[in-house]
């Protein structure tokens, strides 16, 4: 009889380079991780595992092994790789490591999400502020509102993926209900699907699921890790919807489809919005540049394109009255109406229909 299979990916990886990869892109998947190196163990775990990551140095151990999982092959930068070895164990598909940890996580990704769940189109958005103050936050919030009114068959999750973040449930006005926050989740030790995790979290009256920091008067063990943020991108990437990340820019997840930088038309601001924009360009990253009109910006929206080298799809507009009211009982569920405006727009840029 087959061994049952199990959540978990089996890293049989000997090389002491390669190891932290696998295991990050595997923990990134939303899996447990189990690590082996003693032939005996590898036989016992592939066949349970959902996956199997071999180097060269296991590879034709695991090419022995019958009713085993489906391998996947690494290899160190700059390669090449060992090919022989990688068809010899009929590895589904071979990577070099570091260089494609990001599609090594894609792939262990679907591979714990299942057929079903891997098909589901999800639109993953991440929101960037270039530098603070410049409103990130209330946008993230505010496009996620938007998308859950407009869209109301389909999940929309907002994430809190900033280290000291105060917590967006207070901003939606959250934070007396009960659910999930950061610290209860345990994400990477165990696939999580989309609509299990979406059930965790406490949700708004107009459907906008939230996974937010927690807040403590004491110093706080709990450290917001990327590896973390990008298991939370794998689960909410098997249900089909939307997902808005507010981030900041060292929590970036690589599963974003789509990266916001909020720019402030100043220029401290536009001048940090220049460089990740730069950088956005140089990873192949889809990047939409969105300035914000504070009323005494000190530079013009063409200004702020030409330093960044950017075209705009949106100007965020001064609200007085949308600021006093986040600050005495969160983000209204209705917006202003050139705000719902501006987060319509933002969404069709990143190809949401609204």
């Amino acid at each position: 009889m087959n061994a049952p299979i199990t959540d978990f990916i089996l890293i049989a990886v000997t090389d002491p380079l390669l190891i932290p990869e696998a295991q990050h892109a595997a923990a990134a998947a939303s899996a447990e991780v189990r690590h082996a190196v003693d032939p005996r163990e590898i036989s016992r775990l592939a066949a349970q595992a959902r996956a199997v990551v071999v180097d060269e140095t296991t590879a034709a151990h695991v090419a022995s092994l019958r009713g085993r999982a489906p391998a996947y092959f690494v290899g160190n930068e700059p390669g090449p790789l060992n090919y022989e070895a990688a068809l010899n164990c009929h590895a589904e598909a071979a990577f070099i490591l570091p260089a494609e940890s990001r599609q090594l996580l894609e792939t262990l990704g679907e591979v714990m999400r299942g057929p079903e769940e891997a098909t589901a189109e999800h639109c993953l958005v991440a929101v960037v502020g270039a530098g603070g103050g410049a409103g990130a936050s209330l946008l993230a919030a505010a496009l996620a509102r938007t998308a859950g009114q407009h869209r109301a068959d389909e999940a929309v999750t907002l994430v809190d993926a900033g280290e000291f973040s105060g917590g967006l449930d207070l901003l939606l006005g959250l934070e007396q209900q009960p659910g999930a926050r950061w610290p209860e989740l345990r994400l990477g030790q165990g696939a999580i699907a989309g609509h299990e995790l979406r059930a965790a979290l406490p949700t708004t009256a107009d459907g906008v699921a939230v996974l937010s920091a927690a807040r403590s008067a004491v110093a706080d063990s709990f450290r917001l890790e990327l590896a973390a943020v990008e298991a939370a991108s794998e689960s909410v990437r098997g249900q089909a919807g939307i997902s808005i990340f507010d981030c900041d820019w060292h929590l970036l997840p690589r599963q974003a489809q789509h990266v916001v930088v909020l720019a402030a038309a100043e220029v401290r601001s536009t001048a940090v919005a220049a460089q990740l924009v730069a950088r956005l360009a140089a990873d192949n990253r889809r990047c939409h540049l969105v300035v914000r009109d504070r009323g005494w910006s000190g530079l013009g929206l063409g200004e702020v394109e030409k330093i960044c080298h950017a075209d705009a799809v949106a100007q965020v507009p001064t609200s007085k009255k949308l600021a006093a009211a986040v600050e005495m009982g969160g983000l209204p569920q209705r917006l202003p109406r050139a705000i719902e405006a501006t987060c319509r727009q933002i969404l069709q840029a990143v190809g949401q229909d609204v």
